[in-house]
């Protein structure tokens, strides 16, 4: 007899590609000054610096890759953008698990990568109340880590729980966040 395993409510995604304008979203990036950043405690669980921009003054830099995620999707509506950040993300810095409310998604710019850089990872809605035998037998595991390149975007539904690793370089990690809403 062949059994197969079929998935329930396959509710738990994300895209990622490489931004179309990524070398020139990097060099705004890096023209920024880290010093104008500020201590930002989202909860008691994170430790990270950030730099609030204008989104008016982000759109068009932001808007390529709205673009390819909409036609990867078959998505002709308009798009909302939320105001982005910058995140830097010292030696010691990281972010605890959270999700993203009033908005259709979370979207997230990766400017640089290296040796001990604190990870992106999602974490499992339901992390915790599947039984352990159950958990082994279908592998599900509670966290899933990103593997990405410079100038990759993950783009994921807001209610997703996410969080970042304690950077443990003394490079800076840099990341660029907005959340965005489908219009229609």
């Amino acid at each position: 007899m062949d059994m197969n395993l079929k998935q329930l409510f396959p509710t738990d995604f994300y895209f990622q590609f490489q931004v179309p304008n990524c070398e020139q979203i990097i060099s705004l990036i890096d023209l920024l000054e880290e010093s104008k950043s500020q201590d930002h405690n989202w909860a008691s669980n994170c430790n990270v610096k950030t730099i609030s921009l204008i989104k008016e003054e982000w759109k068009e830099y932001l808007n390529p890759s709205l673009q390819e995620f909409s036609r990867q999707i078959g998505y002709e509506g308009s798009i909302d953008i939320g105001s982005p950040w910058i995140n830097y993300y010292s030696k010691g810095n990281f972010q605890e698990v959270h999700h993203h409310i009033e908005c259709d998604f979370a979207a997230v710019f990766f400017a640089n990568v290296g040796e001990n850089f604190s990870r992106f990872y999602f974490q499992h809605r339901l992390a915790g109340l599947i039984p352990p035998k159950i958990d082994k037998l279908i592998n599900l595991g509670d966290c899933w880590y990103t593997s990405i390149n410079p100038g990759d975007m993950i783009v994921f539904p807001s209610y997703l729980l996410h969080g970042v690793t304690p950077h443990n370089s003394d490079l800076t990690r840099k990341t660029l966040s907005f959340n965005f809403t489908l219009c229609d």
